[in-house]
């Protein structure tokens, strides 16, 4: 019997069947070694090391499987967009049921025209400066109200929802449902921006679940990316997974690597918080019985001082002492004065021997000019000039009546 009536005439499980397709595909030696050129796509790089990807151009895609110890040895970096040349063998893997392709090598062939597309469009913004820190606004640490921009029945929402209310319950949060995808997804996005700015939450959160670099593109909108760095808003961006990037996550003023991780940045953790403040109050508590314990020894040290313990007993010593000093100072003020005084009476002598009214005693007298000046020559009066004659008891009024000079 041949294999065409072995199928016509017996029921084959899917096993067989996979089986046979497994043998037929595998058995065919052009797909033992064979080099495929394609656009990455759904790249995900597995904890375990493997990579698991899609190679597609414009009529077909092909799953593609790259084992760790493959993977080890490529020199670039894999994302979705990139254009690869992949070198392996074409097989079957029965649990699916799907072909796929085992890839060993692999080497780029250009960039896809999204991946083009973005890069031209990052590199644009950057230099404009829509990236800088100008445009970020600080998250805010004890929210009240979060504003979520995402599509209301995906995995990113409940997930936010869910970390939200756990770390911190009192916030509220306010879901503008949006489409985060395909035809009018840029617009709705924008139309979320809009709408917190109009009604200010606290923190903005947008973003959404993982997905191909065709998935994430309307959050790589030029418009989108200007909405948001002029929106004044503090905005958390949350789309896809770790190793997604968008134009989205740098004109936000923070980048979360998950939906998840963008609630624990927008809310804090009630426990932690609680174990803070319950910190400060310790050390509030510590510092105040410190100073109370300092407190109270200074006002016992006090206390032990004769000035209070004594009071009248402290008064009457310095009472004593005070009289002590001021008869010191009486004393030493007497003997200054009178030491002043002999002095004083000396210069009096002195200054009673040179007095002028001491020389008109003895029989002399000044003659004053009828301006108050003192003459001394004959020259300096006219006859008939007025003059003062001062003498040592009065003054006499007289005029020059003749000017005799004295010839030598």
């Amino acid at each position: 019997m041949n294999i065409e009536s072995y199928f016509r005439e017996n029921v084959l499980s899917v096993s067989q069947v996979t089986g046979y397709v497994k043998e037929l595909i595998e058995g065919v030696p052009v797909f033992s070694g064979m080099s495929v050129r394609g656009e990455i796509s759904n790249f995900v790089n597995h904890r375990s090391g493997h990579l698991y990807f899609s190679l597609k151009d414009e009529g077909a895609v092909l799953r593609g499987i790259m084992f760790a110890r493959d993977a080890k040895g490529l020199d670039f970096k894999i994302g979705d967009g990139m254009k690869v040349v992949a070198n392996g063998r074409l097989t079957v893997y029965a649990a699916s049921g799907q072909y796929q392709m085992v890839v060993s090598e692999m080497r780029p062939d250009g960039k896809g025209a999204l991946y083009e597309a973005y890069e031209r469009l990052k590199q644009k913004l950057e230099a404009e400066g829509l990236f800088s820190d100008r445009y970020k606004r600080e998250i805010p640490r004890f929210p009240k109200r979060i504003g979520v921009i995402t599509s209301p029945t995906g995995a990113a929402v409940r997930d936010m929802i869910n970390v939200t209310r756990r770390r911190w319950p009192a916030a509220e949060i306010v879901l503008y449902p949006a489409l985060v995808q395909g035809d009018g997804a840029v617009a709705s996005l924008i139309s979320g921006i809009e709408y917190f700015r109009q009604n200010p939450p606290d923190t903005v959160i947008i973003g959404r679940g993982g997905g191909s670099i065709e998935d994430l593109w309307a959050f790589n909108s030029e418009e989108l990316a200007r909405t948001i760095a002029f929106s004044g808003l503090p905005v958390i961006s949350a789309v896809g997974h770790e190793t997604d990037f968008t134009i989205c996550d740098f004109v936000s003023s923070v980048r979360a690597p998950t939906p998840s991780a963008a609630a624990e940045i927008a809310v804090p953790d009630r426990d932690a918080v609680l174990r803070e403040f319950t910190g400060f109050e310790n050390r509030l508590k510590l510092l105040t019985d410190n100073k109370l314990r300092a407190l109270k020894d200074r006002l016992a040290r006090i206390e032990s001082k004769r000035v209070v313990s004594s009071p009248y007993g402290f008064i009457d010593e310095k009472r004593i002492m005070l009289a002590s000093i001021s008869d010191k100072l009486e004393k030493r003020n007497a003997l200054k004065l009178a030491a002043a005084k002999g002095d004083f009476a000396a210069l009096a002598g002195k200054l009673n021997a040179l007095s002028p009214l001491a020389v008109l005693t003895r029989g002399y007298s000044a003659v004053y000019g009828d301006t108050g000046e003192v003459l001394t020559s004959v020259s300096s009066v006219k006859e008939g000039d007025a003059v003062r004659v001062v003498m040592k008891d009065g003054e006499i009024r007289a005029q020059a009546k003749e000017i005799v000079s004295k010839v030598r």
